[in-house]
């Protein structure tokens, strides 16, 4: 009779139960099996940020790891970053120090980026906080997380991005994307010259420099830009970003690709479609840069050695 009664209560609770005894366990493994953060819910004042909700660069998420799953059925690849126990996904914001506001990217779980810098208000469709991600992942990854998502190729990402209009222009090498051959990279650049892109190949065929047509005053709203970093800049530093901005408007986005190195700082992020508050941040801290590291370009005013709450190559994101 008890055994009837044991089978129909746990009939009718199903799979609650079963929930509730996998939490157990998991509360008695290792840490070191689990990957569980004692703060795993708590994003510490990060919010989604809906200006870009809907962004297509956004990747998706991850498969689990097959052979880590068999070894333990209890082992999720997602990271420790849940607001209301789904793992984070998307660019997240919150007040940071001085009136500047923080930024970091979330994949499943996982804190792969942090930026800083003053809220602007211009957007343009060729611009987003994943372009640098995407396309520089060997310095951003490396700096802050060493259990990050595998994405795609970085080589083949940047050139379909800039295929598909999500980023300005940008350059990837040939010989290093293995999967696509000297050969397929010259077909490639055939059919986007087609279909109205610009391609130029370089060092015979080991380079590959791509942009949308036009100049940068055609793809962009730089008056509009330029009174946002007045806006934002003080003084002088404001104006010296407009003026830089605005003159070189006539430049062709494929030349200034290829000349990026020479360009002022606020048109070489705006070429490769780094966010404005990216370079802003930079130009905010840029003492701190010119003596510390060079990757200020792709944080902005946060800079991962200074951050007291984390250590290089940390794995624990729930600051």
């Amino acid at each position: 009779m008890n055994r009837g009664v044991k089978k129909t209560h746990l009939t009718s609770i199903g799979q609650p139960a079963r929930q509730h005894t996998m939490s157990v366990l998991l509360d008695l493994l290792p840490a070191r099996l689990t990957r569980r953060s004692p703060a795993w819910r708590d994003l510490g004042g990060w919010t989604l940020d809906p200006a870009h909700a809907d962004d297509p660069r956004t990747p998706d998420l991850c498969e689990p790891d097959t052979w880590r799953t068999r070894l333990n059925p209890w082992w999720t690849n997602s990271g420790p970053w849940r607001p209301a126990g789904v793992p984070a996904h998307g660019i997240y914001h919150r007040s940071g120090p001085d009136g500047l506001t923080d930024w970091a990217a979330a994949v499943d779980g996982w804190m792969i980026w942090r930026w800083r810098g003053p809220r602007m208000t211009w957007r343009s469709e060729l611009v987003s906080p994943w372009n640098p991600i995407r396309a520089q992942r060997g310095v951003i990854l490396d700096e802050l997380v060493n259990l990050a998502p595998e994405f795609e190729d970085a080589e083949e990402w940047i050139g379909e991005a800039i295929h598909t209009g999500r980023k300005p222009a940008g350059y990837f090498g040939i010989r290093q994307h293995p999967a696509m051959p000297r050969s397929a990279m010259r077909s490639w650049a055939e059919q986007a010259t087609e279909e109205g892109l610009v391609v130029r190949l370089q060092r015979p065929g080991c380079w590959a420099f791509a942009a949308q047509p036009g100049t940068l005053a055609d793809r962009f709203d730089l008056p509009g830009l330029a009174t946002e970093y007045r806006r934002v800049l003080p003084g002088d530093l404001g104006e010296r970003a407009a003026a830089d901005l605005l003159a070189w408007g006539h430049l062709e986005l494929i030349d200034a690709a290829e000349q990026h190195g020479e360009l002022p700082k606020v048109v070489r992020g705006l070429v490769f479609g780094y966010p404005p508050e990216v370079t802003a941040g930079v130009l905010l801290t840029e003492p701190h840069w010119a003596v510390h590291r060079s990757e200020g370009a792709e944080f902005g005013a946060y800079c991962p050695r200074c951050d007291p709450t984390r250590t290089r190559r940390n794995t624990r994101h729930d600051q």
